[in-house]
C-alpha cells in the first residue's frame, strides 16, 4: 500500500504541474478550453485513484473516490481525442465529417455510461462478484471500458496516419508524439486488467502522467508561443492593425479581427503568401510575385478595393538563437500615396510651366525663319523667281524643325511612334562612339565595354541611337573643364516585378528579358534634389537650359515599356542604365517608305478634316497628283449623304466623330473603298481600324502622300 500511495502522489504531482502550466500559459485558441479539460480529467483520475487506495475501510468515501476516478477517466479520453483531432485539421487536414460530431457522439456514449454508473454500485453491476475471481465488474463497467478504449485506439491510429501524411516535419512530430501518448496508459491499463497477478497499484496513473507529459510538450513545442511566456496570440488581437501569426514554414497560425475582415482570411494552417497574392494587386494592375509581398518598400493595392494602398511588414520572432515564426502586420498606405500623387501632379504642373517656356521659346524662332522668308518670298517672287524658291526652301526647312520639335514631345510624352525592329546595341555603340570621338573635347575619353554576348534590343533602332547620344553628350557636359572618362556599357538582364521596383523609373515596364545600355562618367555627381528634376523638360544646372535631351531619353524608354535608373551622388559620378525590351517579335512597319506612284486610275478623293488649313493644303496635294477633290469638315457632315467618292483621307482627331469611327461607316457601307487615316499621334489605335485601312503619320510630304494613297488603292484592287 505505502508504494501505491508513493506512485499516486508523484503521479498527481506530474500531471498537477501540467495542469498549472497549461493555466499559465493557456492553451492556444484552436484547443481551448479541451487541452485545460483533458489536464483536469487527469487530475481528477489521478486523485480518485489515490483516494480509493485510502477510503477502503468507508464505503461512501470510496464510492465518491470511485465517481472522481471514473470522471476523470471519461472526460480526459474525450478530450485527448478532440486535442489531436483540432490539431491535425490545423495542420491542414480535411476532414469528412462535422467537427461537433467527433467531440459530441464520444462524450454522449461515454456520458451514458457515467450517468448510468452513478445509479449502481460501480463495481459488480448487473452481476454478483465472486469472492476470490479475478473479475470483480459487470457488464456496465466493460461497455464504458470498451468505449474508453475504443476511442484511445482511434485517436492513436489517427495520429499515427497524421504523422505519416502531415506535410511538414514538425507536424509528423507532433502527431507522432500525440499517438505515443495515447498508446502509453491503453497498454499499460490492458495489462493491469488482464493480468492474473496485478500489481499493488494500477499502473493507469502513471500512463495518465505520461500523457499529460507527452501532450504538453506536442502541443507547446510544436508551436512559436510556447515557452516565450508571452500570448502573442494577444499581442496581435489586441493591435488595431491587421496581423497575422505565422510559425517557420511561413504558415498562418492566428489572425486578428482585423486581418479577417481586410483579406477575408479563414482560420486553419495554409501558406499566408499565396493567399495575400491572391487579394492583392500591384501598382499596374498585374497578379502580384509572392517573393515581393515582403519587401520594405513594395505597395499594393487591396483587389477588393481599389483605392485602398498596403504595405506589409514581417517582424521575426526569436527563440534564443532560432528563429522560430514570424508575424505579419498590414500598414494602410493610403494616405501617403495619394501625397505622393498629388507631389508628382505638382510636379507636372511645374514641369508644364517649363515646357511651355522652352516651346514658345523655340517655335518663336521656327515662326521668325518661316514669316520672315515668306514675307521676303513674297517681295522676290516676281523680280527674283530663283532667290524666292530659295526662301521658300528655308519655311520648308524650318517646318521640318518644328515636325522635329513635335517629335520630341511626343517622345517625351511616351507616345511617340515606335517602329520595332532587332538593334545590335553593340554596333550602335561603336557606329556613335566612332563619330562622337572627333567632336568630343581633348580631355574627355570615350570608352567602350561591350557584352560578349552581343545583347540584341527590340526597339526602334533611331530612337535607340538617339538615347545613347542624349545619355553621352549629358556626361560630357558633367566633366566640364576638369575633363574625365565617359563609359557606355551594354549587358542583358532579367528583372523580376521586385527589381523593377528598386528602379528609378520603371511606369509600364514589367518582369522579363531586359538589355541595358549604361553611361556613366566620373564628374561630380547630382545632389537628391537634382536627381529628382534632371529628366524635366528643358531643366539644367547651366545658366541656359539645353531643351528635351533627358526628358526625351525618359519618355523613349517609355514608349518601349523600358526602365530607366540613376545612381548618383556628390562627388561619385552618375551611372543612367536604360533598360529596354530584349527577343520580342518584330512590328510590322506601319509608315510606308517613298514610292513611285505613277498613274492613279482613280480620279476622285474626299478629304475629312475639322482644321480649314489642313484640309486646304491636302487639297492642294491631291490636286497637284491629279484628283478631283470634295471637301468635308467633320466625320458626321461626310455621312450625311452617301460617299461617292473614289478614295477618302481622313483625320483621327476631330470633334464628335474620330477618324477611326467615320472609318468603320463607311467600310460598312461600302467594304471596298480606299480610306488613308492621317494622325499626329502614334497608331496605338489601329487596333480598331478596318482590315486594309492605311495609316499616314503628320506632317507628310506629297510624296509620301501619293505613296500612301497608292498602298490603299492596291489594297482594293
Amino acid at each position: 500500500m505505502t508504494e501505491a500511495i508513493a506512485v499516486n502522489v508523484v503521479c498527481i504531482a506530474v500531471v498537477a504541474a501540467n495542469g498549472i502550466f497549461v493555466m499559465y500559459r493557456w492553451a492556444p485558441r484552436l484547443l481551448s478550453p479541451y487541452l485545460q479539460l483533458a489536464c483536469a480529467g487527469a487530475l481528477l483520475f489521478s486523485t480518485g485513484n489515490l483516494a480509493s487506495n485510502l477510503t477502503t475501510g468507508s464505503e461512501q468515501m470510496y464510492w465518491y473516490s470511485l465517481v472522481m476516478l471514473y470522471t476523470g477517466l471519461f472526460l480526459s479520453v474525450c478530450c485527448w481525442m478532440f486535442v489531436a483531432v483540432r490539431m491535425a485539421e490545423h495542420h491542414g487536414a480535411k476532414m469528412r465529417v462535422s467537427i461537433h460530431i467527433w467531440r459530441d457522439l464520444p462524450a454522449a456514449v461515454l456520458g451514458v455510461f457515467w450517468l448510468s454508473a452513478l445509479t449502481n454500485p460501480w463495481h459488480g453491476l448487473f452481476l454478483t462478484p465472486v469472492p476470490g475471481e479475478r473479475s470483480l465488474y459487470g457488464p456496465l463497467w466493460y461497455g464504458g471500458a470498451l468505449t474508453s478504449w475504443l476511442i484511445v485506439a482511434f485517436t492513436v491510429v489517427f495520429c499515427g496516419y497524421r504523422a505519416i501524411r502531415a506535410t511538414y516535419s514538425d507536424d509528423r512530430w507532433q502527431m507522432a508524439v500525440c499517438a505515443l501518448a495515447m498508446a502509453t496508459p491503453t497498454v499499460l491499463n490492458l495489462t493491469y486488467t488482464a493480468s492474473a497477478t496485478p500489481p499493488d497499484y494500477d499502473p493507469t496513473i502513471v500512463g495518465f502522467a505520461i500523457v499529460t507529459s507527452l501532450f504538453v510538450l506536442a502541443v507547446y513545442r510544436g508551436q512559436i508561443y510556447g515557452a516565450t511566456g508571452l500570448r502573442l496570440e494577444d499581442a496581435i488581437e489586441n493591435d488595431s492593425r491587421p496581423g497575422i501569426l505565422l510559425d517557420q514554414h511561413m504558415r498562418m497560425i492566428h489572425t486578428n479581427q482585423a486581418a479577417r475582415e481586410l483579406f477575408d482570411i479563414p482560420v486553419n494552417r495554409q501558406l499566408v503568401l499565396p493567399l495575400l497574392a491572391q487579394r492583392l494587386l500591384d501598382r499596374f494592375g498585374e497578379a502580384v510575385d509572392e517573393q515581393d509581398l515582403l519587401s520594405s518598400d513594395a505597395v499594393f493595392r487591396l483587389r477588393s478595393d481599389p483605392d485602398s494602398w498596403l504595405s506589409i511588414e514581417r517582424r521575426p520572432i526569436r527563440l534564443g538563437k532560432h528563429d522560430v515564426g514570424s508575424a505579419l502586420f498590414v500598414r494602410d498606405e493610403s494616405a501617403r500615396v495619394r501625397v505622393d500623387e498629388a507631389l508628382q501632379e505638382a510636379r507636372k504642373f511645374e514641369s508644364l510651366g517649363l515646357i511651355a517656356g522652352g516651346i514658345a521659346h523655340d517655335f518663336n524662332n521656327i515662326l521668325v525663319s518661316v514669316i520672315g522668308n515668306a514675307e521676303l518670298a513674297q517681295l522676290k517672287v516676281n523680280e527674283d523667281p530663283e532667290a524666292a524658291h530659295e526662301l521658300l526652301e528655308r519655311i520648308s526647312q524650318a517646318g521640318q524643325r518644328g515636325a522635329d520639335l513635335a517629335k520630341q514631345l511626343l517622345t517625351y510624352a511616351g507616345k511617340a511612334n515606335i517602329e520595332p525592329a532587332p538593334v545590335h546595341l553593340n554596333d550602335t555603340v561603336v557606329e556613335l562612339a566612332r563619330m562622337l570621338r572627333t567632336s568630343m573635347r581633348s580631355e574627355v575619353a570615350l570608352e567602350l565595354e561591350l557584352d560578349a554576348d552581343e545583347p540584341i534590343a527590340q526597339a526602334d533602332s533611331s530612337q535607340v541611337t538617339q538615347v545613347l547620344l542624349n545619355l553621352i553628350v549629358n556626361a560630357e557636359e558633367a566633366l566640364a573643364a576638369n575633363g574625365g572618362r565617359v563609359t557606355v556599357s551594354t549587358g542583358s538582364v532579367r528583372l523580376t516585378q521586385s527589381d523593377l521596383a528598386d528602379r528609378l523609373f520603371r511606369d509600364g515596364a514589367v518582369p522579363g528579358d531586359y538589355v541595358t545600355l549604361t553611361v556613366s562618367d566620373d564628374g561630380p555627381g547630382v545632389d537628391d534634389a537634382t536627381l529628382v528634376k534632371m529628366f524635366d523638360p528643358f531643366f539644367s544646372t547651366k545658366s541656359v537650359g539645353r531643351g528635351l535631351g533627358l526628358a526625351a531619353t525618359l519618355g523613349t524608354v517609355r514608349s518601349h515599356r523600358g526602365a530607366l535608373d540613376v545612381k548618383t551622388s556628390p562627388g561619385t559620378g552618375t551611372r543612367i542604365t536604360a533598360y529596354l525590351p530584349a527577343n520580342r517579335k518584330r512590328h510590322q512597319e506601319n509608315q510606308s517608305a517613298p514610292q513611285d506612284t505613277g498613274e492613279f486610275a482613280l480620279k476622285s478623293v474626299l478629304v475629312i478634316d475639322d482644321d480649314e488649313a489642313v484640309r486646304r493644303v491636302h487639297r492642294q496635294m491631291l490636286e497637284s497628283l491629279g484628283f478631283n477633290v470634295r471637301e468635308a469638315p467633320n466625320g458626321q457632315e461626310a455621312l450625311q449623304a452617301p460617299v461617292e467618292a473614289d478614295l477618302v483621307l481622313v483625320d483621327q482627331t476631330m470633334p464628335g466623330m474620330s477618324g477611326s469611327a467615320v472609318a468603320r461607316r463607311l467600310r460598312a457601307d461600302r467594304p471596298d473603298l480606299p480610306i488613308v487615316l492621317v494622325s499626329g499621334y502614334s497608331e496605338t489605335f489601329l487596333d480598331d481600324l478596318p482590315a486594309g485601312t492605311q495609316f499616314l503619320r503628320k506632317p507628310f510630304t506629297t510624296q509620301h502622300l501619293a505613296s500612301a494613297v497608292q498602298e490603299a488603292i492596291g489594297a482594293h484592287s
